[in-house]
């Protein structure tokens, strides 16, 4: 089966759904009954599917990543297969990305949870201000819940689910770009759009815009850019003929909540030895003495000139 970030989503986005509906219970029953309204006690439960997600799509953007540069390059011009370093979790230390999506997810959650708390609080502060019977502060606050998107429309649950996993996923494709065995290789990156009517009009001005990878725009404008951001970059290789600057016509400032690039956030790559040996030389003599102590240990190291041994 084909495991792309929809599939990796909807588990998570199956939980939020459950979560969201007795959120609104638990809100509403507060409500009539006079008691404490604790937001947290109830969306802590998504901690564990939402950490999930994460890691899914963070591993799912560096094999997306990896597999776009095996379809644009012949497979003779690669030293190995990214695939099979991939399959042997060589270069992704995968209990660290669980730690980390762990912390992301409790951090996240913690979040929303303060926020969510904090604006209920305060529109029932407002009905204590200006009194209003039982039946109509009901509806009041069944309507107040559905702009919040907490119920029956569950957009809020959706849109942290969908828009994390995104941050996480392009924190994967980053972290796969840098792959010490191809970063050499590419030039840069092409930022895109998905091209419809939905795309905001700062996005629709970045469209195109090219910079090389180590430019200081991808600081700030690597996606997603935004709550639902559907963009995505495409890497330019040094022999393409696009490998050149193509800046912005028009100043775009970054999103304050995503003016950073999730790569360098969330790059949880191993300093795990080698797979396959790579000459770090030019001088032919140190690449052989290397080639056998890797053959011997595993590792690289920095071999001293002595005299030759009959």
């Amino acid at each position: 089966m084909r495991i792309d970030l929809k599939t990796a989503m909807a588990p998570g986005l199956s939980a939020a759904a459950r979560v969201s509906a007795r959120l609104r219970q638990h809100v509403t029953r507060a409500f009539r009954r006079g008691d404490e309204i604790d937001v947290w006690s109830i969306l802590q439960e998504l901690q564990g599917p939402l950490a999930e997600t994460l890691a899914v799509s963070h591993v799912i953007g560096e094999i997306r990543a990896t597999s776009m540069w095996d379809k644009r390059r012949k497979r003779s011009e690669l030293r190995f297969s990214f695939h099979d370093v991939l399959a042997a979790r060589a270069d992704v230390d995968f209990e660290a990305l669980d730690a980390l999506y762990d912390t992301r997810a409790f951090t996240v959650l913690q979040f929303e949870s303060t926020s969510m708390e904090r604006e209920i609080q305060e529109f029932l502060l407002e009905l204590e201000r200006d009194p209003v019977p039982v039946r109509t502060g009901m509806r009041l606050l069944q309507e107040k819940l559905e702009s919040m998107g907490i119920g029956t429309t569950r957009h809020r649950a959706e849109a942290m689910f969908r828009t994390h996993s995104q941050v996480t996923y392009q924190a994967g494709r980053f972290n796969g770009f840098r792959d010490p065995d191809v970063e050499d290789l590419i030039w840069g990156f092409m930022y895109t759009t998905v091209g419809d009517d939905r795309v905001r009009d700062e996005h629709a001005a970045l469209d195109g815009v090219r910079h090389a990878k180590d430019d200081l725009f991808w600081t700030k404008f690597w996606p997603p850019n935004g709550w639902n951001c559907r963009c995505s970059t495409i890497p330019i290789l040094t022999s393409d003929r696009i490998a050149s600057v193509k800046p912005a016509l028009v100043r775009v400032e970054p999103h304050p909540d995503f003016n950073f690039n999730p790569g360098e956030v969330f790059n949880v790559r191993a300093t795990a030895k080698p797979t396959v040996f790579k000459p770090t030389s030019k001088d032919p003599w140190i690449n052989e003495q290397q080639r056998r102590e890797f053959e011997a240990t595993g590792r690289l190291g920095r071999p001293k000139r002595g005299r030759s041994q009959t």
